[in-house]
């Protein structure tokens, strides 16, 4: 199974990397962008499940690393697709509405 990143997604990691590196620098932004990245290879190859996130929003499931949590859904067709990665203090259930993809 292959992964995907919704253009949420995609914008979320950017914007992660990029206080990462304000806070810790380049080589720590880079180590933790791998491992988010290293998160959704193990969600497509079955190594990983995360959990429903259901209380959240209907057909997410959630996986978590460092302070983010990973939202993402899965299909037969599309794989897994990532929808959003959110840190752990952000109002969850209101960035998830936001962006309805």
């Amino acid at each position: 199974m292959s992964y995907r990143l919704s253009p949420a997604a995609r914008a979320d990691l950017r914007s992660i990397w990029f206080y990462t590196l304000d806070i810790w620098g380049r080589a720590q932004a880079d180590r933790y962008i791998l491992s988010i990245e290293k998160v959704f290879t193990n969600l497509s190859s079955g190594q990983e499940r995360g959990r429903p996130a259901d209380h959240f929003r209907k057909g997410y499931r959630m996986a978590s690393i460092g302070s983010h949590y990973i939202f993402y859904r899965t299909s037969d067709v599309a794989g897994v697709e990532i929808m959003r990665i959110l840190h752990q203090r952000m109002n969850i259930r209101s960035r998830l509405f936001e962006s309805r993809r």
